[in-house]
């Protein structure tokens, strides 16, 4: 009958049954064997999962690169409209959604991305007189995710919910720059700007703004004589729940690249 052994017991016979161990003065000492070491765990896959499994109102899809963002629409009319998204209980009053996270949070999130902000728009005094500089920043298409009845979704290009109150048209282009808005100190605490002032997706500058237009439109709104306004039949009923969806650019295509087209759902 075949002799069974347990793991242990295998490991300490001989290699060859058939052969007597040598004497201790005749065993040549072992090589240390080094550990087997595990793999490098990847610490941004443990953070994205770690934030698409906590209650935040995101969910970011790497392989993707989009970001979705749970909102409801809070805004169908309007005579001033300055904002796409703003978070909750800021500007509601000039905002077609409103975002159920931070700003800040949408930030981390296109960090984990590997996409670098570049900043909002600023204004310098030159002499007698201020310039402003243009925001700055990779650029990114934002859509609009609804879902009807059947649960079926559709994929709108944000701009689509816009238009030039002046003119009817709707507002040309459908990305928007990653500026990353600003920090500041208050009362010895810094404070990220656009979380306590709203301006998530704005469609005019504060100089705040997460995501800005490719634009030096200040939130006079009419600053280049154009009002934007709501595009009220293409929207659903205010308290509808929606998703915005960012699509990003490929790291490598940062710098001097196109955006996504507009027409991309990046599913």
């Amino acid at each position: 009958m075949r002799k069974r052994y347990a793991l242990p017991v295998l490991l300490a016979l001989p290699l060859s049954l058939g052969t007597p161990p040598l004497n201790a003065q005749e065993t040549p000492a072992a090589p240390p064997h080094p550990a087997i070491q595990p793999a490098d765990p990847d610490p941004v896959a443990i953070v994205i999962q770690a934030l698409n499994t906590d209650d935040n109102g995101l969910t970011i899809d790497r392989a993707a690169r989009t970001i979705d963002i749970d909102a409801k629409v809070c805004l169908r009319e309007a005579e001033f409209l300055e904002q796409l998204a703003c978070s909750p209980d800021t500007r509601e009053h000039e905002s077609l959604l409103v975002v159920e996270t931070t700003p800040s949070l949408i930030h981390s999130a296109m960090l984990l991305l590997e996409l670098e902000p570049g900043s909002p728009m600023r204004w310098v005094e030159e002499g007698d007189t201020v310039r402003t500089i243009a925001p700055e920043g990779p650029a990114i298409a934002v859509f609009i995710v609804t879902t009807d009845e059947d649960g079926e979704e559709s994929l709108t290009p944000a701009n689509e919910w816009v238009v030039d109150q002046k003119t009817g048209e709707t507002m040309r282009g459908n990305t928007w720059l990653f500026a990353g808005s600003k920090f500041v100190v208050v009362n010895g605490q810094e404070m990220y700007v656009a979380d306590a002032y709203g301006t998530a997706i704005s469609l005019v500058n504060f100089g705040d703004d997460l995501l800005a237009r490719a634009t030096d439109m200040t939130d006079r709104n009419d600053s280049h004589n154009q009002t934007w306004g709501a595009r009220t039949d293409q929207i659903p009923e205010v308290g509808t729940a929606v998703r915005v969806r960012l699509v990003l650019p490929e790291p490598a295509a940062v710098e001097g690249e196109p955006a996504p087209p507009a027409d991309t759902p990046g599913d």
